[in-house]
């Protein structure tokens, strides 16, 4: 939707972007289901094309056209409608190969999915419940921000600078009581999945703080944050590297080996999902990969044909994030 908004008002550089991030997410999250993968990798498509980047286009394309290939998840109809909608996406961008046999397959006849689709192995993080004074430091900064927003849309943009004030107050009062609360409950919380909680929680505070550090809202918030912003951003990128640590941690403790692949799998797609969106800072990108490619080896000979396989190819120049099948994957491996 962001993307479509973009192109629409020709700004065009901020729309490629987006469109390659909603890619991103389709690819690596595992959290989607084919279906929802599909359609996205097809609207990023679409929409790449109708800016005429038709390398990226492609890219997305075939994403959806192994998934509709491939996927062992699809119902009949679903399958049929993305052919149809490949057939059209490849006509735009001149692939005649591939869009004749789309538009051969949505004509074929396929039989119904009775496999459920698997869950993530591993349990999301829920919110930690928050001590009083957090909760009202929370509401008055809330509080702060509405009245400066609605004053934003009535004044065109312009801030009252009382308001930005209060604004910032409200932060930097919200700052210096969460994060000591979140310090303390990580020393002093016994289970793993109690401090990957807070630590989840720790990281959904400082990716707003190192925004509003960085000017991401549009304006100057906190000076002082600004001044701060590579501690910030550092303190950021130990979160996030304590988070994976005790995510690794709870894999390890798994009592079942598919678990354990499984969920070895899933936790480094999250990591690189994280860092390829700019959310971890510095992460070790190259490492993680090539421990995602050995993962994914490993999980295609203990369950083949279980989900379609994270691998990297290049697109348009670029070395880009794609969703293959088991063959596919093996023949990138040993190129």
């Amino acid at each position: 939707m962001l993307a479509d908004r973009y192109r629409r008002d020709e700004r065009n550089e901020q729309a490629v972007h987006s469109y390659r991030l909603s890619g991103t997410i389709a690819t690596l999250s595992p959290d989607l289901p084919d279906t929802v993968r599909a359609d996205t990798f097809i609207l990023a498509g679409e929409g790449l094309a109708a800016l005429g980047e038709y390398g990226l286009a492609q890219l997305y394309l075939d994403q959806a056209y192994n998934i509709a290939t491939a996927s062992a998840y699809l119902q009949p109809a679903t399958r049929r409608t993305l052919f149809q909608r490949l057939h059209k996406g490849y006509q735009i961008i001149g692939d005649r190969e591939r869009a004749r046999v789309s538009l051969e397959s949505s004509a074929q006849s396929f039989p119904p999915v009775t496999l459920p689709e698997l869950p993530p192995v591993l349990p999301t993080a829920d919110p930690p419940p928050l001590p009083l004074e957090v909760q009202q430091a929370e509401a008055q900064r809330w509080s702060a921000a509405q009245n400066l927003v609605e004053q934003l849309i009535v004044r065109g943009g312009r801030a009252p600078q009382q308001l930005v004030s209060t604004l910032a107050s409200a932060l930097i009062a919200e700052d210096r009581v969460r994060l000591p609360y979140y310090d303390a409950q990580i020393t002093s919380a016994v289970q793993l999945s109690a401090q990957i909680s807070i630590v989840q929680a720790r990281i959904n505070w400082l990716a707003i703080k190192y925004r509003i550090a960085r000017r991401g809202y549009g304006l100057s918030l906190v000076p002082e944050w600004e001044a701060q912003a590579e501690m910030i951003r550092a303190d950021l990128t130990k979160s996030y590297e304590l988070l994976f640590a005790l995510y690794a941690d709870l894999i390890v403790a798994m009592p079942d080996a598919d678990q354990i692949e499984r969920a070895t799998e899933e936790i480094l797609r999250r990591e690189i999902l994280a860092g390829t969106l700019g959310r971890y800072p510095n992460y070790p990108a190259q490492q993680r990969i090539a421990q995602l490619q050995q993962a994914t080896a490993q999980l295609i000979q203990s369950r083949p044909r279980g989900k379609m396989r994270v691998a990297v190819l290049p697109y348009a120049g670029v070395d880009s994030f794609v969703l293959v099948d088991d063959t596919s994957f093996l023949a990138i491996m040993h190129d």
